[in-house]
This record gives C-alpha cells, sequence and structure tokens, in this order.
C-alpha cells in the first residue's frame, strides 16, 4: 500500500491530516518525509522519480492483462 498524507511537525511527533484508513494498531509502516515548503519543483520531480524507480517491476514479456479473469475472482 502506497498513501501520500499531509501532517505536520510538532514536539517530536508527526500529526496526520487525515486517518490511516486499513491500517491496523500497532502495524509497522515506512515513512518517507519531505518537508513542503524548502523543496523545489525540480527536488519534488526527483524524489518522486527516485520512489517510483524504486518500487518498479517488469513485467515478462508474454504478459496479458485477463480483465474477465481479474473480475472472476
Amino acid at each position: 500500500m502506497v498513501m501520500f498524507i499531509d501532517a505536520t511537525y510538532k514536539d517530536g511527533s508527526l500529526l496526520l491530516k487525515k486517518k490511516l484508513a486499513g491500517v491496523k494498531n500497532d502495524s509497522l509502516l515506512k515513512v518517507l518525509v519531505f518537508e513542503q515548503a524548502n523543496l523545489s519543483a525540480k527536488a519534488k520531480k526527483k524524489a518522486y522519480l527516485s520512489f517510483v524507480a524504486d518500487h518498479q517491476f517488469n513485467l515478462p514479456k508474454d504478459y496479458r492483462f485477463d480483465r474477465d479473469e481479474a473480475h472472476e475472482r
């Protein structure tokens, strides 16, 4: 699961702007922090592309998405 949520840092804690839907108590989460006010558009783009590169994968050449099969589940 990947979510982007705005938060405010105050007194050593992150205060999220909304609840984490579907996340159970005591779940271990990885947090990627960007200081919104100080990032240029170029830096934001670079950080985003780096994040995408770290989470992408290649499909086999013969892969074919079958919508009907997906809907059967």
